[in-house]
C-alpha cells in the first residue's frame, strides 16, 4: 500500500509499530516489515538533528530548564509525565516555566520554525498492508490504533 504522510506522522507511526505486543504470524510479519522500510526514514530524520547545531545549543538549554524547574519526587528525581522521554512535570514552577520557555523559544524561532517545515513535508512510502481477517481476536483497540494507518 502507498501511503503519504508527513514527516512527523511517519515518526509517530514508527513509535507506534514499535510498541505493538499482540498479533499472529501475519500481522508481526506486517509490523516488522514496514518498522524494517521505516528505519532508514528514520536514520534520515536524526542524521538531520544531528547536524543542526543550532537545534543543538536549545535542546541544551531547554534541558537545562527542565532540570531548573520540573518537579521532583522524595528521592530527587524528575517526576516523569506519561510515556514520551524528557517529558517532566513543571507544576510547582508552571508560571516560571510558561515565561523562561517562551523567551527561549523566541529566542530559537527561525530554528524551531525550519524544523517544524521539515517535519510537516509530506513523503510517501510503500507499506505493507494489514488485512482485517489476519487481525487476531486479542488484537484490542490500544493495538489497532497503533497499526490503524495499515489497515486495508
Amino acid at each position: 500500500m502507498e501511503l503519504t504522510l508527513t514527516r512527523a506522522e511517519f515518526m509517530g507511526l514508527f513509535r507506534n509499530l514499535n510498541t505493538v505486543n499482540i498479533g499472529g504470524r501475519k500481522v508481526a510479519y506486517a509490523v516488522v516489515k514496514n518498522i524494517t522500510k521505516l528505519q532508514s526514514m528514520m536514520k534520515n530524520i536524526a542524521d538531520v538533528d544531528d547536524k543542526d547545531e543550532k537545534y543543538k545549543e536549545y535542546v541544551d538549554r531547554r534541558n537545562e530548564l527542565v532540570k531548573k524547574l520540573a518537579d521532583r519526587d522524595e528521592n530527587g528525581e524528575l517526576v516523569a509525565v506519561g510515556d514520551i522521554p524528557g517529558n517532566y512535570s513543571v507544576r510547582e514552577n508552571e508560571d516560571v516555566w510558561k515565561e523562561e520557555i517562551a523567551a527561549l523559544d523566541e529566542e530559537f524561532k527561525d530554528c524551531l520554525d525550519n524544523r517544524d517545515a521539515f517535519f510537516n513535508e509530506e513523503e510517501t512510502m510503500e507499506l505493507h498492508a494489514i488485512k482485517e481477517e489476519h487481525l487476531p481476536e486479542e488484537f484490542d483497540l490500544n493495538e489497532l490504533r497503533k497499526v490503524a494507518l495499515l489497515l486495508e
